[in-house]
């Protein structure tokens, strides 16, 4: 008896196996329940009349191996499941290769009745790898049956899931459905050249997905300057357990010269550890020790005097060049009163302000200047060779096709950081831009990374992979799981109703705005920026009538809530942050400061005395009020002396909103943190706080969460104005 295993299809869509028996050449169908079979058959010109007597003993036995490989019988044939499609396909074939060998062994012939001459013999990939300095070469050879072919072969296939690949001679060799999720990052993001891959080792993580056992220690180029293993005294300041992890994770990068992104949460002393690591760099460094005198003064005489020290100096005397900080205006004094605290003897000069001269950036261990400055000054910036660049609050890179993202791609550095702790605001792009600039070659071409993760949406394949491939140049710690110290923090949104006047004012606007929206065309480039602009109407007569019309004289019941709230607090004599998003809305609540004679601070952009506002109302303890914009004071202020913040209206945006609450809930806080959002009921804000909750989970998958464009593709605006 043989047994014959025939691979078909059904019917349209439906695939499995056909099992037949043959018995001295008379092959009947394994679903035939005759127990004996009469056969008429022709001999010498005589009738000849045979009886085939089954063998269900042995039938059984071929029967019980196929079950013993995980297929099921369904009426006449036999199959894996009963599934239909081209996954059903794909698994009748890989089944079929997989198997080929052992079945033949047990006695089974293998047919294949499908359509398109499929080859059924077992494929396989072996991979060369040969590290080259900061490379790696991977070549490959792919074996099906007779055929092998360099193994990049299948890239187009495998990217643009095209499972079939027809072989030389016509035959099609259907690429295994586990290939497209094995080698798609790989093709997805190293360039090939020639037969080969050129991986970057900033990748080396493909490589160990694909084979933990291949050897991925290339031959790093080394860099110029030895790091001390200690910790630099960072006079007198002791780092915290997860510092020190930190100290050392950035340490590993610089010495590696791969990027590295610093993504702690707001508060943890993400500036600390890189102070840490600059002094590390510096400390024994004598090139910049000749003009440590010259501290940050701008004196061209003494500029003229330095120049003449240092034409002598020997360059290649245990010289690294010039670190250069990028950070928003708002965060540069920081900088400023954190290299004085912790590290006096690095000397700085603040690239900023009318007045900088660029000769200095060469002269300076440490450089301080901002994104606008950088965006205006790169055709110079560009020309310096600089030792690190790091880049604080590095959101501000996150579109790669934006001046600031551009202009750091630009600049000439040994090494690169960035620190951040909303790396991710809203879409995965914004980590490629981040990426890119860390390590150009991690994430490959923008065009592909965007076609394949820019819509990604969370707990998906394609963001795990993501995180996969950046997981080893980002570190990330949460506030609550290391500083088990920090008082907690209380987070309660407070409902507030609108008068009747304000409700009147506000239903007339939902009407008309409803009324030019149906009258419009929604298929205009302009109609989404239509439905803003009318959905920001309603959100500033939720807050405030006077925030459209400086006259009204309806009175806002947010308003009163707030104001009440903070007579409460001051009374209870708390310090206390209130953020809004609109300048004009900080006047109005300052307003009502002066009138019942409470003494308070203000910072917003136009704010020019910061460093000197901001010490006040941490010194001050009569000022208890510090009313703050979301633009100025997102990022960049320790003001752990409050303990309450009143977030007065909702934002778009989930991580400006952790980013205020973090202004007072951060290392060194004692006291309970509260956190008030005032939310107008029945109003465009009820909506945005059920819209923030629904959308928050790609936060935990790569640190992302939603902003205003995704809020609006993802709802409908009849929605917005139509539903209540």
């Amino acid at each position: 008896i043989v047994a014959t295993l025939t691979a078909t299809s059904f019917w349209e869509g439906s695939y499995g196996f056909a099992l037949s028996f043959s018995y001295n050449g008379f092959r009947l169908s394994a679903h035939d329940r005759r127990k004996v079979i009469t056969v008429l058959s022709i001999e010498n010109q005589e009738f000849l009349i045979k009886r085939i007597h089954r063998q269900p003993e042995i039938e059984n036995r071929f029967r019980e191996i196929l079950v013993s490989l995980g297929l099921e019988a369904h009426s006449n044939w036999i199959c894996l499941s009963p599934k239909k499609g081209q996954k059903a396909l794909t698994e009748l074939i890989e089944f079929s290769s997989h198997h080929k060998e052992f079945l033949e062994n047990q006695g089974f012939i293998i047919e294949n009745q499908l359509d398109g001459d499929y080859i059924l013999a077992p494929p396989s990939i072996q991979l060369k790898v040969k590290p080259s300095n900061d490379w790696f070469d991977v070549g490959g050879i792919l074996k099906v049956g007779d055929f092998e072919l360099p193994f990049n072969v299948l890239r187009h296939h495998i990217l643009e899931n095209q499972p079939d690949f027809e072989l030389p001679g016509g035959k099609v060799f259907r690429i295994p459905e586990a290939w497209f999720a094995k080698y798609g990052p790989m093709f997805r993001h190293v360039p090939t050249k020639g037969p080969i891959l050129k991986m970057h080792k900033s990748q080396h993580i493909l490589l160990k997905e694909l084979n933990p056992e291949i050897n991925i220690s290339p031959s790093l180029s080394p860099t110029v300057l030895k790091l001390s293993d200690e910790i630099p005294n960072l006079n007198g300041a002791a780092l915290r357990p997860y510092q020190k992890e930190g100290y050392y994770w950035l340490a590993a990068h610089f010495k590696s010269g791969n990027g590295a992104l610093l993504a702690d949460d707001m508060g943890l002393g993400k500036t600390l550890q890189v102070i840490a690591l600059l002094k590390n760099i510096y400390q024994n460094n004598s090139h910049y020790s000749h003009y440590s005198h010259l501290s940050e003064t701008k004196h061209s005489g003494q500029l003229r005097l330095f120049e003449e020290i240092t034409e002598n100096l020997d360059e290649k005397r245990n010289y690294y060049p010039p670190s250069m900080v990028v950070a928003p205006t708002s965060v540069i004094h920081n900088w400023e009163a954190e290299l004085r605290r912790f590290a006096p003897e690095l000397k700085f000069y603040s690239y900023n302000g009318i007045d900088r001269n660029i000769i200095y950036l060469k002269h300076f261990p440490i450089i301080l200047t901002t994104y606008g400055i950088l965006r205006n000054d790169i055709d110079k910036i560009e020309n310096i060779e600089l030792g690190c660049v790091i880049l604080d609050e590095s959101q501000n890179i996150k579109n790669p096709r934006s001046y600031n993202a551009m202009a750091a791609a630009r600049l000439n550095a040994r090494h690169r950081f960035c620190l951040s702790g909303t790396p991710v605001e809203n879409r995965p792009e914004e980590l490629w831009s981040q990426m890119h600039f860390l390590n150009p070659y991690l994430l490959g071409d923008y065009h592909h990374f965007n076609k394949y993760y820019g819509n990604a949406a969370a707990g998906s394949e394609e963001l795990a992979t993501l995180k996969k491939l950046t997981a080893p140049y980002i570190l990330r710690r949460n506030k609550n799981d290391v500083l088990k110290e920090l008082p907690p923090l209380n987070e309660i949104n407070l409902f507030c109703d609108m008068l009747p006047q304000q409700e009147q004012l506000y239903e007339q606007e939902k009407s008309k705005q409803r009324n030019q929206l149906l009258a419009a065309d929604s298929t205009q480039p302009s109609f989404r920026m239509h439905v803003f602009k009318a959905l920001m109407k309603l959100r500033l007569l939720a807050i405030d009538p006077r925030m459209v019309d400086a006259e009204a004289s309806s009175g806002s019941g947010k308003t009163m809530a707030v104001t009440s709230t903070l007579e409460t607090l001051i009374s209870e004599n708390h310090k206390i942050l209130v953020f809004s998003s609109f300048v004009k809305y900080l006047h109005i609540l300052a307003g009502w400061c002066d009138a019942q004679g409470i003494d308070y601070r203000m910072l917003t952009s136009q704010t020019r005395n910061r460093p000197q506002v901001i010490e006040e109302f941490q010194r001050n303890h009569s000022i208890k009020v510090f009313l703050i914009s979301l633009k100025a004071g997102g990022v960049g202020l320790n003001l752990k002396e409050a303990d309450y913040v009143l977030i007065t209206d909702p934002w778009w945006n989930l991580s400006a909103e952790r980013q205020a609450i973090d202004r007072a809930y951060r290392m060194g806080q004692i006291n309970s943190v509260f956190v008030y959002r005032f939310i107008t009921r029945q109003s465009v804000e009820e909506k945005i706080e059920l819209l923030k909750a629904r959308k928050s989970t790609m936060s935990a998958d790569l640190l992302d969460d939603s902003t205003l464009t995704r809020l609006i593709k993802d709802l409908s605006w009849k929605k917005w104005f139509f539903q209540k």
